[in-house]
């Protein structure tokens, strides 16, 4: 009875990193479109007064929103870019401005006010942006149809 001697392949095994490469890439892509669809005005609806005025600028600036039942919101980006929405009271609102006013390099406030909101609660807020330290202010406005 011969006995045979069982070769073994002189190679290496690999194992094949495709898929797996794949799957990273198809990660990163769905979180990176995940968080770009985040919405910086989405706790407050504001139906905003129509201008033909047009002008558009990318959100740098510190945002303070307020609905027509007098509910305000700051928005605003820190120095890593990461964006913070915040729900203030308007007896809160200079000293939160300061705070964000004092660590930020934009300095320019906008205000998004509903249309139906009184003249009087929007000078009260810039009133408050301006004590604060805010260097400009805008007031947000959608394009006339």
């Amino acid at each position: 009875m011969k006995i045979r001697k069982v070769s073994r392949r002189s190679g290496s095994l690999k194992l094949d990193l495709t898929p797996l490469i794949d799957v990273v890439f198809l990660l990163l892509i769905f979180f990176m479109l995940g968080t770009s669809f985040i919405d910086i005005n989405a706790g407050v609806k504001i139906d905003l007064p129509q201008s033909s005025i047009e002008e558009i600028s990318d959100f740098k600036e510190i945002l303070i929103a307020i609905d027509k039942d007098k509910n305000l919101e700051l928005a605003y980006k820190d120095s890593s870019g990461k964006k913070y929405n915040e729900n203030v009271k308007m007896t809160e609102l200079e000293a939160e401005l300061k705070k964000i006013i004092s660590t930020s390099q934009e300095k320019n406030v906008i205000i998004k006010a509903d249309k139906d909101i009184d003249h009087g609660t929007v000078v009260q807020i810039m009133t408050k942006a301006k004590n604060a330290g805010a260097l400009s202010l805008d007031i947000a406005a959608s394009k006339e149809e």
